[in-house]
């Protein structure tokens, strides 16, 4: 995370500065790119994220993230799931949440509230 939060340094410097010389009319991001992510969603174009895997996001349909376990299936199952998911959201958003909302500060973003929300963004529009 802190390698992550470190590159934002450089990526948002650099993707505003590209913005401006080329005028482009999106972007595509890598969701590794925190700084970038931040900078294409202050510069208010049209862009949306790449993601080399499947999103971490969270779900009530899925087992929490992490431990690799299996799709609950019946009542113990889904017990389990709502029992383990904030002690393993817990890890995650103690350990990502606050140096994404540096990153976003930095930027003149307000923060987020949740870590799996940075996989959220941006929301699908149409115009």
């Amino acid at each position: 995370m802190r390698i992550f939060a470190a590159r934002a340094k450089h990526e948002a410097p650099g993707l505003r500065k590209a913005i401006a010389e080329e005028r482009p009319d999106a972007l595509l991001i890598d969701i590794n790119c925190w700084g970038a992510l931040a900078a294409a969603e202050a510069w208010g174009g049209h862009w949306s994220r790449f993601c080399p895997y499947p999103l971490p996001l969270n779900s009530p349909d899925a087992p929490p993230l992490g431990p690799g376990l299996r799709p609950a299936r019946g009542p113990l199952g889904r017990m389990r799931d709502r029992l383990m998911r904030p002690q393993v959201t817990g890890v995650f958003e103690g350990s990502m949440l606050p140096p994404i909302n540096v990153v976003r500060r930095d930027i003149g973003l307000a923060p987020t509230a949740h870590a799996d929300d940075m996989f959220r963004l941006p929301e699908l529009s149409y115009t």
